[in-house]
């Protein structure tokens, strides 16, 4: 089923419920973004109240993610609550003129303090919820993704999968910052 777009005037007094199996092109992913080899299940609740929307809901699928240690790609369980507020574009940026601008940017601040990374605006009258879910589907992901906690990585002399089995290479040690003081002294006449 295609990601359904409601119009404010769709949505009843007591709200709207919503659930359907969705893909990675309705949710608009790029290439880069995130990949997802199935349908992802929403379940979604929109509730109006006067000029805003509310949606609430639980986004639940599995995201093909590559681990930074030893580049092998690995499946992730997701299940992603949601709660964000839909508003007219003009509502958003609205602030009283009688304020100066050093007072309407402390109001913006504080604004955004308190949750405006959960507000949208509404395209025209119409709830469209694509972008929302894209956004919570990359802010979810794992800035660094490992396939597991145990994962050994590769070797960084031959770049042998070191999960699967042990090179031959000798380990070196580290080679830090002071790895230079370290070596003046211990010099040519010995330890200083």
């Amino acid at each position: 089923m295609a990601l359904p777009i409601l119009t404010v005037n769709d949505i009843a007094e007591d709200g709207v419920s919503l659930a359907c199996e969705l893909g990675a092109d309705e949710l608009a992913l790029g290439p880069d973004d995130a990949r997802i080899p199935g349908q992802v299940s929403l379940s979604v609740e929109l509730v109006k109240v006067e000029s805003s929307v509310y949606v609430t809901g639980q986004l639940c699928g599995v995201l093909v993610e590559e681990c930074v240690r030893c580049l092998r790609e690995f499946e992730e369980v997701i299940r992603l609550p949601f709660s964000v507020e839909y508003r007219e574009s003009e509502s958003l940026s609205r602030q009283p003129a009688k304020h100066s601008t050093r007072e309407r940017r402390g109001a913006l601040a504080e604004e955004s303090a308190v949750g405006e990374e959960n507000v949208y605006p509404l395209s025209g009258s119409r709830v469209e919820l694509g972008e929302m879910l894209r956004e919570q589907i990359l802010l979810a992901r794992a800035m660094h993704p490992v396939c597991r906690e145990d994962c050994q990585g590769l070797c960084p002399v031959c770049g042998q999968d070191l999960n699967e089995r042990r090179c031959g290479c000798a380990e070196r040690g580290r080679e830090t910052p002071f790895a230079v003081l370290q070596k003046r002294r211990d010099g040519p006449y010995g330890k200083i």
